[in-house]
């Protein structure tokens, strides 16, 4: 086993000894899941799209404000849609890619401006597509990988890549994967280089994970065993290494690997206490990442939070919460984390959320 440097944490102070606590925000207007949420300039949060019964892939976004904990209608997306991308680019507007709606997948693409509430068409993609990974790299691009095709029966996994330049307002291909995913977590390395894991077929193995460098626009495999399951959380640590929690193969699964990208390879790290799948992995401000929410190894949506710390691999108990699964987790200026809508089971039944909240840490003890 090759050992890893330990990061060294940015803020270990007396304010991260006390006690977990989740305090319940207002809740959205609308239930959804399948959305997604974004932190904007000022420090508020848009949450947009999404899908729920009775509504279906829904036009609807809501903004939350942090100081008073609630939600606020935003203006509508032009297209309703699910499963699609939102980056924040660097002029503070947010731009949403792609999706699922009535019919399949969506090539169409949309930006918000915060300040005057309006979305606005942008040049669509060349290729429809829903569950890629989209990120902006530090120059301004913004790359969108894979997805899936779905109208096609069975869907179509795409390996196919496009990045979008803000200056000059256009797409172009890049080279494609070595194989075609959806559902999978794409990271930003340093010197814009993309860590992509995980993805899903039907019935297929967790697929292999591969980086992209986007000066030289090509792609390379990592090294040693790499394959990452689907529905994993994927969360760049203050040291740059990858730490990936949880994931679906063949069920939930409790394995955490490390990627040191100094040496393209995969570390075992301590198991999480439970299995988990669509959970939230958030980076805190001292170093350590919280994981949130999730479906178990029975179906059931987790009400339990854990925190790992990466100086000690270990992870420790970080409060309960609502259970639900295939959320979203923001972290706010400040430190605390937004957990917004989801799934939950009520009996046989998978049920939307409209409920949010936040979790602090309180007293020194």
């Amino acid at each position: 086993m090759v050992a890893l440097p330990s990061p060294r944490r940015p803020d270990a102070g007396s304010r991260w000894q006390g006690t977990w606590r989740w305090h319940a925000a207002e809740p959205m207007h609308q239930a959804r899941e399948g959305h997604t949420a974004t932190l904007l300039d000022d420090g508020r949060v848009l949450v947009a799209g999404g899908v729920a019964a009775p509504d279906g892939f829904m036009t609807s976004a809501e903004i939350f404000d942090p100081w008073d904990r609630s939600w606020s209608r935003a203006a509508c997306l032009r297209q309703g849609r699910t499963g699609h991308t939102a980056t924040r680019l660097a002029n503070g507007t947010v731009m949403v890619v792609g999706g699922a709606a009535e019919g399949g997948s969506l090539a169409s693409v949309e930006v918000y401006d915060p300040v005057d509430d309006r979305w606005s068409e942008l040049p669509p993609m060349a290729t429809p597509r829903a569950l890629h990974a989209a990120l902006r790299l530090a120059g301004g691009h913004v790359v969108c990988t894979g997805g899936a095709d779905l109208r096609r029966v069975p869907p179509v996994r795409l390996a196919s890549v496009e990045i979008y330049d803000p200056a000059l307002d256009l797409w172009t291909r890049a080279a494609t994967m070595a194989c075609g995913r959806a559902a999978h977590s794409a990271t930003l390395l340093e010197d814009d280089a993309v860590l992509i894991t995980g993805g899903e077929g039907h019935g297929e193995p967790p697929q292999a994970a591969e980086v992209y460098l986007a000066g030289m626009d090509r792609w390379r495999q990592t090294l040693g065993s790499n394959a990452t399951p689907a529905r994993h959380s994927a969360t760049r640590l203050v040291d740059g290494s990858v730490l990936l929690a949880g994931g679906c193969s063949g069920g939930a699964v409790a394995t955490v690997r490390r990627y040191c990208p100094a040496r393209r390879t995969f570390l075992c790290q301590a198991e999480m206490p439970g299995h988990r799948r669509s959970h939230t992995g958030t980076l805190l401000e001292d170093g350590r990442m919280l994981v949130a929410g999730g479906w178990n190894g029975r179906g059931c949506a987790v009400d339990t939070a854990q925190v790992y710390d990466p100086c000690s691999d270990a992870w420790a108990p970080a409060g309960t919460t609502a259970p639900r699964a295939a959320h979203t987790a923001t972290r706010l200026a400040g430190g605390r984390v937004l957990l917004a809508g989801g799934l939950t089971r009520w009996g046989e039944r998978r049920c939307a959320l409209a409920s949010s909240e936040l979790v602090s840490i309180e007293g020194t003890g």
